[in-house]
Order: C-alpha cells, then sequence, then structure tokens
C-alpha cells in the first residue's frame, strides 16, 4: 500500500473516478454561493409595514429594528408560525409574531399605549397565587382563593375557590 491507495487492491481507473468526482462536488459547493445578484440591488417582494403606524419608540430605532417590527406587522400568516425564541413564553408569547406585536387595531395597524386602557385588578385578603400565574386586566380575586402556579384567569374568582389551567377554571370550593 503506497501513500496514494486508496483501498487495498482498488484499480487506478477507481482512484481516479473518485478523484474526479470529489473534485467536482467541491467544485459545485464554492460555486454555489459565488452567483446571483447583489441583495442590496434586488427587489423585494416582502410586505413591508409603513413606519407611520408605528409606534414612537420603533420610529426611532435602529433601521434593522424598524424592519423587524415592519415585517411582523405586514406578515402576521408567516411569524405565527415561527416559535417564539425570546424566553417569554410565560408572557403568553406562542410565536415571532407575539414578541413584536402586543396587539392590533382594527384597520391592522400596530396597537401602542394610547390604543390601550388601565383596567383595575382587585386581589382580597389572604389570596394565594402561583408562581407564574397570568390574571387579565379587570378581574377580581375573592378572598381566601387560590390561584395555581402558571393558571391564566380571565374570569372573577370568587371567594375561597381553587382555580387552575389555562384558561383557569374552578377545580372545588374551600372550607
Amino acid at each position: 500500500m503506497g501513500p496514494w491507495t486508496l483501498e487495498p487492491g482498488m484499480p487506478i481507473r477507481s482512484r481516479r473516478s473518485i478523484l474526479l468526482i470529489s473534485l467536482t462536488i467541491l467544485l459545485l459547493l464554492l460555486t454555489t454561493g459565488c452567483g446571483g445578484s447583489d441583495p442590496k440591488t434586488k427587489e423585494s417582494n416582502l410586505k413591508m409595514a409603513s413606519m407611520a403606524n408605528m409606534p414612537a419608540e420603533v420610529r426611532t430605532a435602529p433601521v434593522t429594528v424598524q424592519e423587524a417590527y415592519q415585517f411582523n406587522v405586514a406578515n402576521p400568516d408567516i411569524m405565527t408560525l415561527i416559535p417564539c425564541y425570546c424566553g417569554c413564553g410565560a408572557m403568553g408569547h406562542t410565536s415571532n409574531y407575539d414578541c413584536y406585536v402586543a396587539g392590533v387595531n382594527v384597520d391592522g395597524s400596530m396597537q401602542s399605549e394610547k390604543d390601550w386602557k388601565l383596567l383595575e385588578t382587585h386581589i382580597e385578603d389572604n389570596v394565594s397565587i402561583g408562581s407564574g400565574a397570568i390574571i387579565m386586566g379587570g378581574i377580581r380575586i375573592g378572598k381566601g382563593a387560590m390561584i395555581g402556579a402558571g393558571a391564566v384567569v380571565t374570569k372573577d374568582v370568587p371567594e375561597h375557590t381553587i382555580v387552575a389551567g389555562v384558561p383557569a377554571r374552578i377545580f372545588r370550593k374551600i372550607r
């Protein structure tokens, strides 16, 4: 076996074929990324939302951030299919769209603070709220109630009641 032998007893013709095929594959891999046009001059057919409808903090952000918001707002059908990677699943994020858009108005524009209203949540005495529970605005949690960990409370909770789940539902009365 010499230094040029691929396998013991392999004919030279087979070695040349393997070498030729290997060089062809390498050449194809190297030239694949070299073709095409400049992405900066290439016209894009992606939908982008208008910056006029964006909140002030987005309009003053760096261009890459602005473009991310514009794309997310204009393409919810795509962005809702991409999982959330920001680590905010406990906040209720189920997709990448949720990371950018907290809410959308009837006209499709992104909601900002001026579109939201504060709903007071009332939590009475001796209430126990489990870790990671989410309580929606305007909810009343009755005296002595217990909210399970990770529950999403969307309705009022009566006094001395245990609720859990997503959405939270009554499991039983206490006492």
